[in-house]
């Protein structure tokens, strides 16, 4: 995430956007699945962490996870398909 990225969302709005619960975001988010941003100011025993999360981020990491393919940049050539004649059927053409 950049400074510059003003939009940020919280474990919470990304684990509705999911649909998973905010402890499954959190996990994933401290795995690297998801990258975040920790925003508080001390970090340490019995501190929580403020995780935001980029739109592009949660986007990042739904393309990562679909399993639909993207369709190419360009068409690739299409290839005629092959003509199978059963053996011993030449004779016959």
């Amino acid at each position: 995430m950049d400074a510059n990225d003003t939009a940020s969302l919280t474990l919470v709005g990304v684990s509705q956007m999911l649909s998973m619960t905010p402890a499954h975001v959190r996990q994933l988010v401290t795995s690297g699945a998801i990258r975040a941003v920790n925003m508080a100011r001390d970090v340490g025993p019995g501190k929580r962490a403020r995780w935001r999360i980029s739109p592009a981020a949660v986007a990042a990491f739904q393309k990562a996870r679909s399993n639909i393919s993207q369709p190419p940049d360009s068409s690739p050539d299409l290839v005629a398909p092959l003509s199978i004649t059963p053996k011993g059927a030449e004779e016959f053409v």
